[in-house]
C-alpha cells in the first residue's frame, strides 16, 4: 500500500506539472527543432462579424461602434448581430444602424443556434466570431485577415489582454496568457487546439453548423483541423477582455466552458488518433484532456499525500503544505471583488476555482448534462 500510494502520489505531481509547465516547454522545444511558418500578407478579403447576443442593451452599441472603427475598408465589414430572445432593448439599439443586420430568435437557443443563424445571412469571404462585451483593437481585424494570404491557413484566433480589476481576476491574466501562448506555439508545430472566443476568424467554406452543446471556438479550430487545414494564432491581433473578479460568476463560467470543451472533443473523438493527426493528438491530449481531468490528479494527491504522512516526515509537511494552500484559495475567496488580494493567494484561489469548476463540468458531462443555453459573461466595467 505505501509503495502504491508513493507512486500515485508521484506520478500525479508529474502530470500535474507537465501540463501547466513542461507540455508548454515541450512545445518551446519542439518549435525550435521543427518550425512551420505561416506565409503573411496583406489583404483585403470581405469579412462578417456574427455576434450572438443576449441582453446586451447597454454595451452592444459601443461593440458595433468598436467594429465601425476598424482599421480596414467598411465596405468590406458585414455586421451581423442575433439576440437570442433579448427581453432588454438590444433589438431596439441595433435598429438604429441602418447597416447591422439583425436577426431575431423568438427562444432562447443558445450561443450554436445563434451563430448558425447568423452565418445563413453572411456574406463575406472571411466569417469573424466575437462577443458582445469585446473591445477590438484597431488593427485586429487586418492583423489576423493577413494569415489567409496561407491556402493551409483554415481559421485564424485573436490574443486576448486580460484587464484586471482585483480579486479572482488577478490571476487570470497569467492562466490566459500561459494558455494564449501553448495555443500560439500549437498553431507553428501542428495547430491551435482551440480558437479566442473573444474574436476569431474562420474562412466562410470551413465554418460548420455547430452542434448545440459544444464550445464554438475550439469546435472551429477541430473542425478545420478535421478538414486538412491548420489553425493558428496571430500573435499581432489583440483583444480587450475585462477580467472576471466576482468568484461565484468565474467559477460558473469555467464550469459552462469545460462543459462546452468536453463536447467539443468528443463530437470529433478521432482528433486523439496520433497515428493520423501525428503531433495535433499530442497537443489535443496534453493541452485539453489532461486539464479536464485535473482534478482526478488532485484528489489523488491529496489521498495519497494523506496516507503517507501517517509514517512520514517528508509527506507531513506535504500535507500542511497542501492545507496552508487550500486555506489560502478559500480566503482568497471570500474577499469577493477585492483589489487588494495578494497575488500570493490569488494564483491558489484561480487554481482551486479551475479545479471545481473542472470537477462539476466532469460530473456533469458524465451525468449527460450539456450547457446548450448559454449565459453571456458580465465582464467588469
Amino acid at each position: 500500500m505505501v509503495a502504491t500510494a508513493i507512486i500515485t502520489f508521484w506520478f500525479c505531481v508529474f502530470v500535474l506539472a507537465y501540463t501547466f509547465a513542461g507540455y508548454p516547454l515541450a512545445l518551446a522545444a519542439l518549435y525550435r527543432l521543427r518550425p512551420r511558418r505561416v506565409q503573411k500578407q496583406a489583404i483585403c478579403a470581405s469579412v462578417t462579424f456574427i455576434v450572438p447576443a443576449h441582453n446586451e442593451g447597454k454595451i452592444i452599441k459601443k461593440k458595433i461602434e468598436n467594429t465601425r472603427r476598424l482599421d480596414y475598408p467598411q465596405e468590406l465589414i458585414q455586421i451581423v448581430v442575433v439576440s437570442d430572445a433579448s427581453t432588454d432593448d438590444t433589438a431596439k439599439i441595433c435598429r438604429e444602424f441602418k447597416d447591422v443586420i439583425l436577426v431575431e430568435l423568438n427562444h432562447r437557443s443558445g450561443k450554436s443556434t445563434a451563430l448558425n443563424a447568423g452565418l445563413e445571412r453572411a456574406t463575406g469571404d472571411i466569417i469573424a466570431y466575437t462577443d458582445a462585451s469585446i473591445t477590438l483593437r484597431p488593427d485586429s481585424l487586418r492583423r489576423a485577415v493577413e494569415p489567409f494570404a496561407d491556402p493551409l491557413v483554415g481559421c485564424v484566433s485573436s490574443e486576448d489582454e486580460v484587464v484586471s480589476l482585483g480579486g479572482i481576476g488577478k490571476s487570470e491574466g497569467f492562466y490566459t496568457r500561459l494558455d494564449a501562448y501553448s495555443r500560439r506555439i500549437e498553431g507553428l508545430v501542428a495547430a491551435a487546439t482551440g480558437m479566442s472566443g473573444s474574436f476569431h476568424l474562420v474562412r466562410r467554406e470551413l465554418c460548420p453548423v455547430f452542434p448545440g452543446a459544444v464550445a464554438t471556438d475550439m469546435f472551429s479550430a477541430l473542425f478545420c483541423v478535421r478538414k486538412g487545414y491548420r489553425a493558428i494564432v496571430e500573435e499581432s491581433s489583440k483583444v480587450e477582455v475585462k477580467a472576471q473578479s466576482d468568484t461565484k460568476q468565474e467559477y460558473n463560467r469555467k464550469v459552462r466552458t469545460m462543459l462546452t470543451g468536453l463536447s467539443a472533443v468528443f463530437e470529433i473523438p478521432q482528433l486523439l488518433n496520433p497515428f493520423k493527426y501525428g503531433l495535433f493528438s499530442w497537443c489535443l491530449f496534453s493541452h485539453k484532456i489532461l486539464r479536464y481531468f485535473t482534478p482526478v490528479f488532485t484528489a489523488l494527491i491529496l489521498v495519497s499525500s494523506s496516507y503517507l504522512a501517517f509514517s512520514s516526515i517528508f509527506f507531513k509537511f506535504i500535507v500542511v503544505l497542501e492545507c496552508l494552500a487550500i486555506c489560502a484559495a478559500l480566503f482568497a475567496n471570500t474577499k469577493k471583488n477585492s483589489d487588494h488580494t495578494p497575488r500570493i493567494l490569488s494564483i491558489p484561489a484561480f487554481f482551486g476555482i479551475t479545479v471545481l469548476a473542472a470537477a462539476a463540468a466532469l460530473f456533469k458531462y458524465a451525468k449527460g448534462d450539456r450547457a446548450v443555453v448559454w449565459q453571456p459573461t458580465k465582464r467588469s466595467s
